[in-house]
């Protein structure tokens, strides 16, 4: 629903504006078909639960005997729901080993250094397991413009509850890579005219 005027979380006019949400969604409408890739397996429906960590995880002798907490799980398209779980996922910058003067660095540095190789080797493992085990979900991983494809059905149904610009962005990103990907002439909405909003409303709020 709309945010109140005085809301200090509206973004933007825009997002107080029902025909600025229908206009973005008539031109996801119209990208939507072009968005999944062409392999059938990598469009397959799967079951995948979203909130994977270790707290929903039971273990007893080294196995694990059940899983909890499949109410945000659904089937849908493999690409648009894989993603690693909870447990292996990491964002930070990728470290496999300690540099050669982790003995000189302070000890605050070291902590962190410590944290970062064994995120970054959780994650590598998984990956290498994932290629073996899992070869279909390790080509979704490293296919080409995963977010781009994804993005815009992740943030097309929260432009009221949420903020409309991570929307719109996405459809720019779309309009900015769709070359790259559909291998045609791809341009659905005029990409400059939103950079700019974007850009205007970018101090008021969430980009």
């Amino acid at each position: 629903m709309p945010k109140a005027a005085d809301d200090p979380l509206a973004t933007s006019a825009a997002q107080n504006t029902p025909s600025e949400h229908v206009a973005l969604l008539e031109k996801y409408l119209k990208v939507t078909p072009y968005l999944p890739p062409k392999e059938p397996d990598l469009v397959a429906s799967t079951l995948w639960h979203r909130d994977l960590h270790s707290g929903n995880i039971f273990i007893e002798q080294n196995r694990i005997t059940s899983i909890i907490d499949w109410q945000g799980a659904w089937a849908g398209p493999l690409f648009i729901q894989a993603r690693p779980p909870q447990l292996v996922d990491y964002h930070g910058e990728v470290i496999l080993k300690f540099p050669e003067n982790f003995k000189d660095l302070g000890d605050d540095e070291k902590k962190k250094l410590r944290r970062q190789v064994a995120s970054s080797i959780i994650l590598h493992l998984y990956a290498i397991y994932t290629a073996k085990e899992n070869p279909r979900l390790s080509k979704v991983f490293h296919g080409d413009h995963g977010r781009t494809r994804t993005r815009p059905t992740a943030f097309a149904g929260y432009t009221w509850a949420d903020d409309i610009l991570p929307f719109r962005e996405s459809l720019i990103r779309v309009e900015r890579y769709g070359h790259y990907i559909f291998f045609s002439p791809f341009k659905y909405f005029d990409s400059t005219k939103h950079r700019t909003f974007i850009n205007r409303n970018a101090g008021t709020g969430r980009n």
